[in-house]
């Protein structure tokens, strides 16, 4: 259903009474905010206090796959080997079955909630769909919500959606406003008194019976109202107009906004400060973000809790209530005043999670874009593309290197920024590649672009790596004369660098071109360098 309409509340129901049963249930959801890491709503289910105790029922083989998404568990549990680098498909199906024992390990009922799956990202509705098919008759019950107008027939959600149709697996339920009578129903009870028909009959008609819409306006009167149910005024105005993205209708737009300017500047502040979050928050953040001495800040988040601004999730943890209340708070903060607080935001994780800044390298990333600073920008989405890769997530991975390749686009050329475009480059060929196939045109168009930024930089060793992926390109497409002197030229810059790693990736190479080429008396030669080498030598360039 549309957005206000009640499918969290609903959700937020059945959790509640399947717990009261007895049942183990998690919940999590999805954020619109760029920056989240891949499998972050699979993270926040399997943290829960109902699963954690199911890790300790995992072998250790798949415990080494948990910690692909959990790396402290490494520091817990020291005898759990290190992952090893994911660069093959098979190891993205082990990751998943790991994920999906953890789940199932015991097979008693369970319930996940996953709010908002219109922004899921593409990994947890690809593994929430092995999920559903590994165990098909385990006691497991997955409930989502969504917007379907924000979902197109390209999302993945489309795709998951029409598998489990034809499997029988998905029952859905859709969600439409309340009519005249439940609208009247639903204002008395926030109100706690009951209203005239006539003004039943005026709240409907603003609110079209959203239930969202309906709890606003009725909070909006009470806490600051003059008592004019729908006489036709306009409210207070505003030198910021609404943002088309929020799709709310004008007035509603104001309704909200009203209640947002009731508050204490020091709850506005933080309610400003929240938003530009982008998605839940904790009081670490806030205090560490926010100019607000500690007791002010106490109060003011104490008072949007109380107005029910917000609301907790967790151990110092908090959300907005409605994502269209966040919306409407991020649209009233000027342009100059957003940048410096995604500033301060983007400053405040770094200082956080000094420690591990993989976690949230991406919202960083995101902060420091919004915040103007592209260069700092730039070099956390390279960091956020690493994490990603090293769990498989090649999608993530290209759209964050691509991103900071157009942000480099838009600086001045100097040699720092050749070096970091050559560099993502690399990096994002070895990812589509993986997704796409060497052969792929998009491959080749990177690798030579890649190249070329090599030789202007001077770096002969990224220049080996880079031809390494062209050689391998043009094999796939079957133009061996060309993959051939790419080997040639790869092999005398081995020698000249006499670096031993690099020739037994040169001999290699040049090996394989040979086999294809049908010159086999030549191809043992080079096969006899890559065995001694490999057995004599330490490996510094598995990254090539």
């Amino acid at each position: 259903g549309e957005a206000g309409i009640g499918k969290s509340r609903l959700a937020e129901e059945l959790a509640t009474w399947v717990s009261r049963q007895g049942t183990r249930t998690a919940h999590t959801r999805a954020y619109a905010a760029e920056g989240a890491l891949a499998y972050a709503p699979v993270a926040e289910w399997l943290a829960a206090e109902s699963l954690r105790a199911n890790w300790q029922g995992l072998d250790t083989v798949w415990l080494t796959e948990l910690a692909r998404i959990f790396p402290e568990l490494l520091v817990e549990q020291p005898h759990v080997p290190p992952p090893a680098p994911m660069a093959e498909s098979w190891q993205r199906k082990r990751l998943f079955e790991a994920l999906a024992r953890v789940l199932l390990v015991d097979n008693r009922p369970l319930l996940l909630v996953l709010d908002d799956l219109q922004w899921c990202d593409h990994e947890t509705l690809e593994w929430l769909h092995y999920l559903l098919r590994y165990a098909p008759q385990a006691p497991l019950l997955v409930a989502g919500t969504v917007r379907p107008e924000e979902v197109s027939n390209e999302h993945p959600l489309t795709t998951l959606l029409l598998d489990l149709r034809s499997g029988g697996q998905v029952t859905e339920l859709e969600l439409g406003p309340l009519n005249l009578v439940e609208t009247a129903a639903l204002a008395a009870q926030v109100a706690g008194q009951t209203f005239a028909p006539d003004v039943g009959q005026r709240i409907y008609q603003e609110t079209a019976g959203n239930p969202l819409f309906v709890v606003e306006t009725v909070r909006t009167q009470l806490s600051g109202g003059d008592g004019e149910w729908g006489s036709g005024r306009k409210p207070a105005s505003s030198p910021l107009l609404p943002d088309p993205s929020t799709s709310l209708p004008p007035r509603v737009y104001a309704v909200i906004q009203r209640r947002l300017l009731q508050l204490s500047p020091a709850a506005q502040a933080l309610a400003s400060l929240a938003a530009v979050v982008g998605r839940s928050f904790t009081f670490p953040v806030l205090a560490q973000a926010s100019d607000l001495a500690e007791d002010t800040l106490v109060r003011g988040l104490d008072e949007l809790w109380q107005r029910r601004i917000v609301r907790e999730r967790g151990v110092e943890a908090y959300d907005f209530s409605h994502d269209r209340i966040r919306d409407v708070a991020y649209t009233t903060i000027s342009l100059v005043h957003r940048r410096i607080l995604h500033r301060r935001l983007a400053q405040a994780l770094e200082i956080i999670h000094a420690t591990n800044l993989d976690l949230v390298s991406g919202q960083v990333a995101v902060h420091y874009e919004q915040a103007g600073l592209l260069e700092n920008a730039i070099q956390c989405y390279q960091q956020a593309a690493e994490v990603a890769r090293r769990i498989g997530a090649y999608d993530e991975a290209t759209a964050h290197l691509k991103h900071g390749l157009a942000l480099l686009d838009t600086l001045p050329e100097t040699a720092e920024h050749l070096q970091q475009a050559m560099t993502q480059l690399i990096m994002l060929g070895s990812v589509v590649s993986a997704t796409q196939g060497h052969a792929a045109l998009e491959v080749g168009e990177i690798y030579t672009k890649a190249l070329e930024l090599c030789q202007r930089v001077g770096d002969k060793v990224q220049t080996f790596a880079v031809r390494q992926g062209l050689r391998a390109f043009y094999g796939h497409r079957g133009a061996w004369t060309t993959a051939h002197q790419l080997a040639e030229e790869n092999l005398a810059l081995a020698q000249e660098l006499d670096e031993p790693e690099l020739l037994q990736y040169a001999h290699m190479g040049m090996g394989m071109v040979l086999h294809e080429l049908g010159k086999h008396d030549l191809v043992q030669a080079h096969l006899k360098q890559v065995i001694h080498q490999s057995t004599t030598q330490p490996r510094h360039w598995d990254h090539l």
